[in-house]
């Protein structure tokens, strides 16, 4: 399907009904706060065929995943929970749009090349009450995009059992993603029960850390957007 996709694109030609070949019609240079405009819109609308048609178009049309997750879905959440935080959304919508958009999100990976079976292998989480998907998802699309198989161990995990899918998958490359970290000791317990000693490069990105917090946990990289952990990927795959 990508071959297709590229070859059919890239040859200029227009096509009377790209549907018929899966290909979806974006049409026209818009300036990405638009496009986020109109993500943002669908979503909160509960509009189930829009923001795919975006998303996966866009993909389709030559936009990279590091792109559309840096440029869409990760402003447009900010600007979701920003609208919660002010009681300008409702919780049953910023939760409808996350539904949708991790739809989305699956659909995306389809047209992302496989990894090959002797490919580094990534684990991913969301630790405690981080319970936030599309960015963990994300995640797992970036890896993909730069020839990472990933095992998606889960969201709210205690840190116990991110610990224990460490120790049994054996990847090389771990990555926690977190929005929000309910307190403290959750913060401590991440730190001394899984990063101190840990074999694996350890990435982490999200709301809940900042700079200066990843240098105390000893990680390997603090991911502030996905293309920082695509140079990470790109520089140690």
């Amino acid at each position: 399907m990508p071959s297709l996709v590229g070859l059919v694109w890239s040859s200029g030609e227009a096509l009377a009904n790209p549907r018929s070949l899966g290909l979806l019609a974006i049409s026209g240079q818009r300036k990405p706060e638009r496009i986020r405009g109109d993500l943002y819109n669908a979503l909160i609308a509960g509009d189930e065929v829009a923001p795919g048609d975006l998303l996966i178009g866009l993909y389709q049309k030559g936009s990279s995943v590091v792109e559309l997750g840096d440029d869409l879905p990760g402003p447009v959440f900010r600007g979701l929970g920003e609208d919660w935080d002010r009681g300008d959304a409702a919780v049953r919508e910023e939760r409808r749009c996350c539904e949708i958009a991790t739809t989305v999100l699956h659909e995306l990976r389809r047209w992302i090349p496989d990894p090959p079976p002797a490919a580094p292998l990534a684990l991913a989480a969301t630790p405690g009450k981080a319970l936030a998907e599309v960015p963990i998802r994300l995640v797992e699309l970036v890896l993909k995009a730069h020839g990472w198989r990933t095992h998606m161990a889960g969201c709210g995990l205690p840190v116990s059992e991110i610990k224990e899918a460490i120790a049994r998958h054996t990847p090389r490359l771990v990555c926690i993603s977190a929005i929000h970290l309910e307190d403290t000791e959750e913060y401590i317990g991440l730190n001394t029960r899984l990063l101190d000693g840990s074999d694996q490069p350890v990435v982490v990105g999200g709301g809940a850390f900042t700079a200066d917090q990843t240098v105390r946990l000893s990680c390997q990289q603090f991911a502030s957007n996905f293309n920082a952990l695509a140079r990470w990927l790109e520089q140690h795959g």
